[in-house]
């Protein structure tokens, strides 16, 4: 559904939601060996399987955010990447948003909404 790069660990995260219960996932590329590296399983803040879905997703190398509709979640990139294949990693907070983000991109702070081809400024340190 959405992908983003790590410079530092020189991975591509992509993130993939699925239909009928079960969990969204993060897979992690390793971008040297073209190998997948590991398939991270997404947790809510409670807890509980996301179920959610995710969209948008960027780094800045600390923090991993990704996009619910018309919600932002805040991960560990750290916690994400020490993690074992097939582990499960829970959101740090969550944050609504007065907009759908379909989109998102740490670098230029943007968010927005594909369809409709709408872009918003976002603060990611809120």
């Amino acid at each position: 559904q959405g992908l983003c790069y790590s410079k530092k660990y020189n991975v591509l995260i992509i993130s993939e939601y699925h239909f009928g219960g079960a969990p969204s996932v993060l897979q992690l590329i390793d971008l040297d060996t073209k190998r997948l590296i590991k398939s991270i399983i997404l947790n809510d803040v409670d807890d509980s399987l996301f179920l959610g879905h995710v969209g948008g997703i960027t780094t800045d190398e600390k923090t991993l955010w990704i996009t619910d509709d018309y919600a932002l979640y805040k991960y560990s990139f750290e916690d994400i990447v020490s993690s074992d294949n097939m582990d499960s990693v829970s959101a740090i907070n969550m944050k609504n948003l007065n907009i759908k983000a379909d989109f998102i991109n740490y670098h230029n702070d943007i968010c927005g909404e594909d369809i409709n081809c709408l872009v918003y400024q976002i603060d990611f340190n809120e």
